[in-house]
């Protein structure tokens, strides 16, 4: 019996498409006398992964790849998708709601320790958002 031949059935029968170098997490929960295997969702939105998958990438072993997505788009997609308003952020980072503003518009650069402080209260690495 071929259990990876099944287990690819069974993904797949789940909707659940996996390209080469995905990570897949499961949580297996015993049913009666059968195991049923629950698929674990990413935290992050396919947008959030591309960011991520871009950031980590090598254009040549001495230079580092660097994403075209500013700092600013990517402070606002993960405020968006933790549902933190403007204001919201504000609070939780003690910054000041325009500058916070002026930041994601690109009108204002951010140092990184405003960046780490963004990261904290975004709960995502500093490294995502630093160019």
């Amino acid at each position: 019996m071929d259990f990876g031949k099944l287990f690819e059935e069974a993904l797949k029968k789940a909707g659940v498409a996996l390209q080469p170098g995905d990570e897949l997490k499961l949580k297996v929960k015993k049913k009666g006398k059968q195991l049923e295997f629950v698929v674990i969702k990413p935290k992050y939105t396919s947008f959030a992964d591309e960011i991520l998958k871009r950031s980590n990438k090598l254009a040549s072993p001495a230079k580092v790849y660097k994403p075209n997505i500013s700092t600013g788009a990517r402070i606002r997609h993960f405020r968006k998708e933790a549902g933190l308003s403007l204001s919201a952020l504000a609070l939780r980072t003690g910054i000041s709601k325009g500058s916070l503003g002026s930041i994601e518009n690109e009108s204002r650069p951010a140092g990184l320790s405003i960046l780490k402080r963004i990261a904290e209260a975004l709960e995502i690495d500093v490294s995502i958002l630093v160019d």
